[in-house]
């Protein structure tokens, strides 16, 4: 359960504007629609209180309910589509603020009212002008009214204003159904792309606001007097972790709605993770950590990290079924499974980097001098082509280790001219060797060039699948401490066009409803 439900100005604002316009919008549906329910925004000392900072969710909200706009911004709005798709957004217009009356004018003349960010204080909360003078605009506060209970006068508005949207006429109905579960995905996808997006001057956005958390916490620079302390609190909570809470819950309440009305279309991998993640902000909350005390913050920066992936996770659940079924085009996947596989070991002998995979009659030759060692009792009972990298990431160690051979049972001793690796069930926490015996498999069907083309994807059809439909179950990788991967030879079935891929997953016990 949420804490305290913070304000969100910028989703009060417009939920005031649609209620002008004849069309009220429930709170947690708007949160939804707009991408504030899967949005970051954070950085100590950054004004990042209201959503209005992340340019995108200003300027698609209004299309996305259903109406023309323009927002008009200080600025130049980057394209921050997903990848393969268009911005269906308005440009924004970085016109000098004076030039933007006319539009409120016309705007006001209508009866539409302008949601504005910048105005009042504290900035950059947004607002709403619902009229102007000779002297300046009249702007309503997050609540409905001004600083001092009123209407606010705000004159140097011109000086002030960071930014304005303007609702035009309406071009369609709000989504609901499959339609706003599309939506909902879609902005998952959008903000898998964040990793070093910052929001002016010390403030990131999901992926870069995590770190940012992190860091701070361990600063102790930044920790170091009652007064630092003090303040620290409010940045830690009421700035940051109360409203991650608040933004995911009603992100929650809007997806249980959709899955109670549409039984089937919200991914259950997607509720758990949300369910997990507001879990885990609450038992942070009630531990009371004195995060003036050093241990105290080290275990908060774990938790941190922990948030970072679960909310990781929350996305790919949401977007990745849809992601999957999008690329497979040209081949089939004929199962997907998760298997707890025995202790074992791989023996095998290294391919040379850069050495292409050795054709069927010469792959057995090879592992001729395997036949007959003891069975792993895994049922692959397949060649293998194995892939690792020593438990580094890929940014460390760009060319996997690749290695030919089978799984054999643990133990089983290694013929000379070959090599091996372990595979276990419960992670020793080292990175490296002996890796981890859980697997995502996948069987697939279709012709060689198709599943083995590297065009358009991160490595091929097979890597990328078998890694997504794990991802979309919110299942664990454990990258890149645990990882490694493998193709399964499934030719000595007969068969030249089905293919076997095994992707590493954490200990299927750390799993959730696999």
């Amino acid at each position: 359960m949420v804490n305290q439900v913070p304000a969100i100005p910028f989703v009060d604002a417009v939920q005031r504007l649609l209620a002008s316009l004849g069309d009220p919008v429930d709170r947690d549906e708007l949160v939804a629609l707009s991408g504030v329910g899967l949005c970051f925004p954070w950085g100590a000392g950054a004004p990042c209180d209201d959503v209005a900072v992340v340019p995108e969710i200003v300027s698609r909200v209004l299309g996305t309910l259903g109406y023309r706009s323009d927002f008009f911004t200080v600025g130049r709005l980057p394209d921050w589509s997903p990848p393969g798709e268009r911005a269906d957004v308005p440009a924004s217009r970085a016109l000098p603020r004076a030039s933007w009356l006319g539009a409120i004018e016309r705007s006001l003349d209508a009866g539409h009212p302008v949601v504005a960010s910048g105005l009042l204080e504290p900035g950059p909360s947004t607002c709403l002008v619902v009229g102007s003078d000779d002297d300046g605009l009249l702007v309503e506060g997050p609540d409905g009214e001004g600083p001092d209970g009123e209407v606010h006068h705000v004159a140097d508005w011109a000086e002030r204003c960071t930014g304005l949207l303007v609702a035009g006429e309406r071009t369609g109905e709000r989504p609901a159904g499959a339609d706003a579960y599309r939506c909902i995905t879609r902005w998952a996808h959008a903000f898998r792309n964040t990793e070093g997006r910052t929001l002016g001057e010390g403030a990131g956005l999901n992926w870069s606001a995590y770190p940012r958390m992190v860091a701070w916490l361990l600063d102790d620079a930044a920790w170091a007097t009652g007064a630092q302390v003090a303040a620290n609190q409010e940045w830690l909570w009421a700035r940051g972790l109360d409203r991650l809470e608040a933004y995911r819950a009603s992100l929650r309440s809007a997806l249980r709605r959709l899955d109670a009305e549409h039984p089937g279309l919200v991914s259950p991998p997607a509720l758990r993770e949300l369910d997990a993640l507001l879990g885990q902000v609450a038992r942070a909350r009630a531990a009371g950590l004195p995060a003036g005390d050093r241990a105290a913050r080290e275990r908060l920066a774990v938790v941190v990290g922990e948030l970072r992936d679960r909310d990781a996770s929350l996305q790919w659940a949401l977007f990745m079924p849809g992601f999957v079924r999008a690329q497979t085009r040209g081949f089939t996947v004929e199962q997907h499974e998760y298997r707890a596989l025995p202790e074992m070991r791989f023996v095998g002998v290294p391919l040379v980097p850069g050495e292409a995979e050795p054709a069927p009659e010469r792959r057995r030759a090879l592992l001729a001098p395997l036949d007959g060692l003891p069975a792993s009792g895994s049922g692959v009972d397949h060649d293998l082509l194995l892939s690792h990298h020593g438990g580094a990431g890929v940014d460390e160690v760009p060319e996997p280790q690749r290695l030919l051979g089978r799984f054999y049972a643990a133990g089983t001793p290694v013929p000379s001219g070959f090599t091996h690796l372990d595979l276990v069930i419960d992670d020793d926490g080292v990175p490296g060797p002996p890796y981890l015996s859980s697997v995502a498999y996948a069987t697939f069907a279709g012709p060689d060039a198709v599943v083995h083309a590297s065009d358009g994807w991160d490595v091929d059809a097979l890597y990328d699948t078998t890694r997504n439909l794990a991802l979309g179950d919110a299942v664990m990788i454990p990258y890149p401490e645990k990882y490694w991967t493998a193709e399964v030879y499934l030719d000595d079935t007969g068969d030249d066009e089905r293919w076997g891929y095994l992707f590493s997953v954490a200990a299927l016990q750390a799993n959730r409803d696999v």
